[in-house]
């Protein structure tokens, strides 16, 4: 698994599609609610199926908000994605959300929380971990 992290419009996705030879169309994207194409190929949003149908999954801070919002805990329910093994040939995008002014909204500091508390397990596992500024990649584990 390949993890990309960086702040918004760094260039995440730029980056993933320019170095991991993955097309537009072969990227989840987890900011789609069961709205976009790409969420109905996946089952809804369930990140498992998901895996099956794309080589990358884009905006994974945007499903840990759906998570939270729907009363699930996204970093057991992501313990159980990696177990699986279903994310060991993927690309994971996340935008980075827990630099900065501390939110005053309990469920935005839920989110921020869950979001670094995703993004260490998510670290630790991976074969590779890319941090994106100003769309240039810098390997913090290759």
């Amino acid at each position: 698994m390949i993890l990309i992290f960086g702040g918004a419009f760094q260039g995440k996705t730029e980056y993933v599609i320019t170095n991991y030879t993955v097309s537009d169309g072969q990227i989840y994207d987890c900011a789609c609610l069961k709205t976009c194409e790409n969420d109905a190929a996946a089952g809804g949003g369930d990140l498992l199926r998901a895996a099956d149908a794309f080589l990358a999954v884009n905006h994974l801070e945007a499903w840990i908000l759906r998570m939270i919002r729907e009363g699930q805990d996204p970093y057991a329910r992501l313990q159980e994605i990696l177990r699986s093994g279903a994310w060991r040939d993927k690309a994971v995008i996340c935008t980075d959300i827990t630099h900065g002014v501390v939110p005053i909204d309990a469920e935005m500091r839920r989110w921020r929380d869950q979001t670094g508390r995703c993004l260490q397990l998510l670290a630790e596992r991976a074969d590779e971990v890319v941090r994106v500024f100003c769309g240039l990649g810098e390997h913090i584990r290759s």
